[in-house]
């Protein structure tokens, strides 16, 4: 989260030792004002704005793919690339998150590359909302399902998703190998996957990915060495050239949840190892 310095007009910067310590490092490049505040006052304090500020209001940004409208209740001040309705209706902050309204925006706004919408003043000014929406009782089942999704993104937004930080290194244990369902690919003895760095020089993993073919994981891997003759292959900046994706793993009736950690695991866990 970036945080703001609000030095408005009239601020008693002595109070605040650590702020005004931290801006004096910046005054040159702050400089003067062109009015009568001080060095370190904002020249337009938006302090007619303040009490929007500081209570409930709907949130959205300058620049998005849809509609994406959020409800701040712990008096946020917002940059130059966020607005706010100042309203505190999860009712209708629930409306404006819609799929008819989702639907409708498109036409009423400018597109920019890639399929990104503007949120303009007067496109939200003009969207249309049930001219009884904010009269309605606050507490009402539209209101009540808001604060239930507003809730659960919350907390899916604290959540811990990466698998790799749940998994210690280890050196001992079982591998992929150990697994019931694992068999070699066919004629895979007869590939550079069998080799080692003694035959090619600083043989190694290049990169990983797997792939469903019915009911078999198929773990496919490039590999990277460099070629005794340079002139005769395509190298990189290090000399190292690197061969198509060759199977180099399989895995036979695997069980949904196993398959689905092994493929997680492999796809995160791919990184560059000497053979």
């Amino acid at each position: 989260m970036t945080r703001s310095i609000y030095a408005k007009q009239g601020i008693q910067i002595d109070d605040y030792p650590a702020i005004k310590s931290h801006l004096e490092q910046y005054k040159e490049q702050i400089g003067s004002t062109a009015t009568d505040e001080e060095w370190y006052e904002l020249m337009q304090d938006q302090a007619e704005y303040e009490r929007f500020f500081e209570n409930g209001k709907i949130c959205y940004p300058d620049i998005s793919k849809e509609c994406s409208f959020a409800m701040d209740d712990e008096g946020f001040y917002l940059a130059n690339t966020c607005y706010f309705i100042p309203s505190d209706s999860y009712a209708l902050l629930a409306v404006l998150n819609s799929t008819p309204i989702n639907w409708y925006y498109q036409f009423v706004t400018s597109e920019y590359r890639g399929g990104y919408q503007r949120s303009f003043t007067h496109a939200i000014k003009n969207l249309p909302i049930p001219s009884n929406l904010l009269n309605s009782d606050p507490e009402n089942e539209l209101s009540k399902l808001a604060k239930e999704i507003t809730a659960t993104n919350q907390q899916l937004g604290e959540l811990n998703l990466s698998l790799l930080d749940y998994i210690e290194s280890y050196e001992d244990g079982p591998s992929l190998a150990d697994l019931p369902s694992y068999q070699p690919p066919s004629e895979v003895s007869n590939t550079i996957l069998s080799e080692t760095s003694e035959s090619r020089d600083n043989l190694r993993v290049g990169s990983v990915r797997v792939e469903e073919e019915r009911s078999k994981l198929v773990v496919l891997v490039s590999a990277r060495y460099k070629p005794e003759n340079e002139d005769e292959y395509e190298t990189d900046r290090w000399g190292y050239t690197e061969t198509d994706f060759i199977p180099a793993m399989e895995f036979i009736g695997m069980d949904d949840q196993t398959q689905a950690l092994a493929t997680e695991f492999i796809e995160r866990s791919s990184v560059e190892v000497s053979t």
